[in-house]
């Protein structure tokens, strides 16, 4: 579903979207409105932007029609305590009592609803800032400097005169004198952090005693009358706890006491109605309905779809579709910020000894509205995951609102999140490059970033505080939406905890920490690791994965051609070290020549038996921090006690060795990727490469990978031979019998062969299958007649037509022969039947001569035709998957053909004699 960028539909407020946000803009200063102070932003001052600014919640609705009531005469409490946890909208809801007792009409005209207040007629209004009020310099009020609380109550209320004498002596004025103060129209009183106030004055000597108890006595006889009159009301705020009390118990349980029964503590903003006085304050208007039902849809569906396929039991996935509708109905009416965002600061930021919740919590939205905007972050909502800490204004606004100044964390935010080489970047980075549409998503970031949102203020479960920090259900919930889906971001969750240097992972919570994490630990020893400690390993791990896959024979890591067997009776595969892909490419080639046509001083002699696997220089980097980390693991593990990890650090770090382990075995096994040899061309030696990357090779370890790409792609190497190639052999060279020690020879040393053996052992089955079927003789040199190129042995001296088992080859004296040098027996009697050859004794006489090619000439185009059963299919389409692979297209009948040409040498060993073996019927001819 595409959803629209919030800001594509969102308006936001003018204060906002100019970038005036400072915290003072969000922070109500209930005296400077009473002094019309101009320092404090119009928006507070003046009534008409007030409301205009303002969300009448419920509460502020009901206090507002009840103080009017009582103001009017109506019966019911009089002294009012508001009290909301950390900055809830107190001083907010004193400034709107304040605007509407002084200005009703204007809070009509902007709710018109309020229309059917009380009419109470002029009502003095006096309030009382106790964060501001300082009683050793005092406030001038109409040409005379008061001190006191109750000399600021009594000079708005027009009665300074009544209280002069106790005012200039700092003696709290008794009940009477109280009750003229009050006496007249309506009075409403308003004070806020009076508990600041008293505790400000404790050290105040006033005779015997100290102000701060002179004023707590004041203000027990205020309440006193206040309560007792007709048209008297007192609305004081009080901090939610002692924490937020200076840890002065005392003063707060008096202060809380003010207030004569529970009923009359109010709460200005309840619940989710926070929700609309955040809108009304940051956004120019409403967001369209129909855009927030479509972004909640969307956004609920996928929490829910999520919670049901994860729920094991049919309770859970009932639960999770029951939740629906209330998170639907809560996403909507938070929009365009997801609630997850909104709870997190209410439940958890609200905890923090600096945070204060309504003004906090609007300073630093606005901030991440504007920048977010700024920095076009698409996301159909304003989640956890998509607060732009990247940004400099951001950042700083989450350290002084939530963290507060702490250099630390702001480590932990550039080395995770924001830094040009932060983790969560490198994260985001490879996803993209494996899903590009993953790139503007961002989920390691958004992830993180959430995570680090999580990692302040706790939950009460219960009677304890749980340890700040997140579920991965609690993350999820908050940040999954259309384009994250919860695999992708399970997923990159797992890759946060390897690669973060300080997210904590306890096996249920996810915290960012200043405390560095097993990872960082890790790093720091893996940078102890010296470079040759990390070669030495590889090599030790590569002989491992190589002495089980034996095959033919293996070299690893040879420094000079002597250090390679000159073998005559095995393939010889030399694995070149890591340093030899750090040499320029020319002497790179030139120590491969060097390895393969010499050992030591003297000349290679079996060169068409010698290969070279070279490694991929793109991996070397990769393979040595793999060692390295292993190294490194080891290492920490035996200092885990002088470390102090804990049972899960060290639970992580096995899982790190095993994960670092498999993905060093599954690099070893990719790095080999091409494989050198020498072959001859137009009567040169030429050195050839070969790539295995784009082959159909199906083998997953290494030696036996390389080994099927020689054999069954390349057809460079022989692990079966027939016997009618050794016959084509002899004829080819005009030859009726040969030495195998010179067949051995021509396989393992010829350049000239078309392919060589896997080992010696293939020659001696290739003999055995031969004398079996009938094809050729087998014999010994001493059997041969000297001096003779077309010998003739009796029957008795050669094996021929019987089973022989290929270790009674001898591969220095055998001969084999072609029947015709049998001599016959003539028969006793006249055979009823004349008798024919073998058809088996020479290849098939159908089939026809190659044409010729030129040297240096390649091929155009092919043409082969054959009949295949079932028997030999699969062999077969093996052979036209390697001309497949070399031309592209392969058309069935069969013909291929190639713009660039086939090099007829390849052709041959790798489809034409493999299908000529598999097919008597064979046909080809190519141009």
């Amino acid at each position: 579903m595409q959803l629209p960028a919030w800001y594509e539909v969102v308006r936001l407020h003018s204060d906002v979207e100019s970038g005036e946000l400072a915290r003072s803009v969000f922070a109500i200063d209930f005296g400077g409105v009473m002094r019309n102070d101009p320092s404090v932003p119009a928006i507070y001052r003046h009534p008409f932007t007030f409301w205009k600014a303002t969300y009448l919640t419920g509460s502020m609705r009901s206090l507002i029609e009840e103080v009017f009531q009582r103001l009017s005469g109506e019966p019911g409490d009089r002294v009012l305590q508001l009290r909301s946890p950390f900055g809830g909208g107190k001083s907010h809801i004193l400034v709107a009592l304040w605007h509407a007792a002084r200005d009703r009409k204007t809070l009509v005209q902007v709710y018109p609803e309020m229309a059917n207040l009380p009419e109470v007629g002029p009502i003095r209004v006096a309030g009382f800032d106790g964060e501001k009020f300082d009683s050793l310099v005092g406030v001038e009020v109409n040409g005379r400097r008061v001190k006191t609380l109750w000399g600021m109550l009594a000079a708005q209320l027009g009665c300074l005169d009544v209280v002069a004498q106790h005012e200039e002596t700092f003696t709290p004025p008794g009940g009477d004198v109280v009750k003229q103060m009050l006496a007249g129209s309506a009075v409403l009183i308003l004070m806020d952090e009076v508990l600041k106030y008293l505790q400000r004055v404790k050290t105040m000597k006033v005779g015997a005693t100290t102000l701060d108890k002179q004023t707590m006595e004041f203000i027990q006889t205020l309440t006193t009358e206040v309560a007792g009159t007709e048209n008297a009301v007192m609305v004081y705020s009080l901090q939610w706890s002692e924490r937020e009390a200076f840890e002065d118990r005392r003063l707060l349980d008096m202060l809380d006491h003010l207030a004569s029964r529970v009923d009359a503590k109010r709460e200005p903003v309840k619940g989710d109605e926070i929700l609309h006085v955040i809108k009304r304050r940051l956004l120019a208007e409403e967001p369209p309905g129909e855009t927030a039902q479509k972004v909640a849809e969307a956004v609920a569906k996928c929490i829910r779809d999520w919670r049901v396929s994860e729920a094991t039991e049919e309770v859970s996935r009932r639960i999770a579709e029951d939740e629906y509708p209330q998170m639907l109905k809560r996403l909507k009416e938070a929009y365009p910020f997801h609630i997850a965002l909104i709870d997190l600061m209410q439940e958890r930021w609200a905890s923090l000894p600096d945070f204060q919740r309504t003004r906090d919590a609007l300073r630093f939205l606005a901030v991440v509205l504007r920048q977010a905007k700024e920095r076009r972050l698409r996301s159909p909502l304003v989640t956890a995951g998509d607060v732009p800490l990247e940004d400099e204004k951001v950042r700083n606004a989450f350290f002084e609102t939530v963290v507060g100044q702490s250099e630390e964390f702001k480590a932990v935010v550039r080395h995770d999140l924001t830094g040009p080489n932060a983790r969560a970047k490198q994260v985001d980075k490879r996803l993209a490059e494996q899903n590009p549409a993953l790139t503007d998503v961002r989920p390691a970031t958004r992830l993180a970033t959430a995570i680090l949102l999580y990692s302040f203020g706790g939950v009460r479960s219960g009677d304890r505080d749980l340890p700040p920090g997140v579920t991965e259900r609690e993350l999820l919930t908050a940040i999954l939406q259309p384009n994250l889906d919860p695999l992708t971001a399970q997923s990159t969750l797992k890759q946060l905890r390897d690669t973060t240097l300080y997210l904590h992972f306890d096996g249920t919570h996810y915290c960012f920490k200043t405390e560095a994490n097993i990872n960082k630990l890790l790093e720091d020893e893996t940078e102890r690791v010296k470079q040759d400690e990390a070669m030495a390993y590889i090599k030790e791990q590569l002989q491992r994965e190589l002495a089980a896959q034996q095959a033919g024979y293996i070299v690893v890591w040879p420094s000079k051609s002597d250090e390679i067997p000159d073998r005559k009776d095995k393939l010889v595969v030399a694995y070149m070290g890591l340093d030899f892909v750090r040499r320029p490419s020319a002497e790179q080639e030139q120590i491969a020549k060097e390895m393969l046509e010499y050992c030591g001083e003297a000349g290679r002699h079996n060169k068409r038996a010698t290969v070279l696997a070279v490694p991929e220089a793109s991996q070397v980097s990769g393979l040595e921090r793999g060692a390295a980390n292993l190294i490194a693991i080891k290492r920490l593990k035996q200092k885990a006690e002088s470390y102090k990890l804990t049972k899960r650090q060290k639970q992580q770090l096995n899982e790190r060795e095993k994960t670092e382990a498999a993905l060093l075995h599954e690099a070893l096994n990719k790095l080999y990727q091409e494989v050198w040899f020498l072959q001859m061309h137009n009567g040169k030696v030429r050195l050839v490469k070969r790539t295995l990357r784009r082959s159909a090779v199906r083998e997953a370890n290494l030696h036996t990978r390389l080994l099927e790409f020689l054999v069954d792609v390349e057809g460079l190497v022989a692990r079966v031979l027939r016997p009618h190639k050794l016959v084509q052999l002899l004829k080819s060279h005009g030859q009726r019998y040969a030495e195998l020690e010179q067949l051995r020879a021509f396989y393992f040393a010829s350049l000239e062969a078309p392919m060589t053996l896997l080992d010696a052992e293939v020659l001696q089955k290739a003999v055995a299958d031969g004398v079996s079927e009938g094809v050729f003789a087998y014999t010994l040199k001493r059997n041969l007649p000297a001096e003779t190129d077309t010998p003739t042995l009796k029957p008795e001296q050669v094996s021929f037509k019987c089973p022989i088992s290929p270790d009674e080859v001898d591969l220095q004296e055998g001969v084999i022969l072609l029947p015709e040098c049998i001599q016959q027996e003539m028969p006793s009697e006249p055979a009823t039947q004349p008798s024919t050859p073998p058809e088996v004794v020479s290849p098939p006489a159908e089939t026809p001569t190659p044409p010729s090619v030129k040297p240096g000439e390649l091929i155009r185009r092919v043409v082969m035709e054959m009949t295949l059963d079932e028997s030999n299919i699969y062999d077969a389409a093996k052979a036209f998957l390697n001309l497949a692979q070399k031309v592209g297209k392969v058309k069935l009948r069969v013909e291929a053909e190639s713009q660039e040409g086939i090099d007829p040498q390849w052709f041959r060993n790798a489809v034409r004699e493999p299908l000529q073996e598999l097919a008597p019927d064979f046909r080809w001819s190519s141009s």
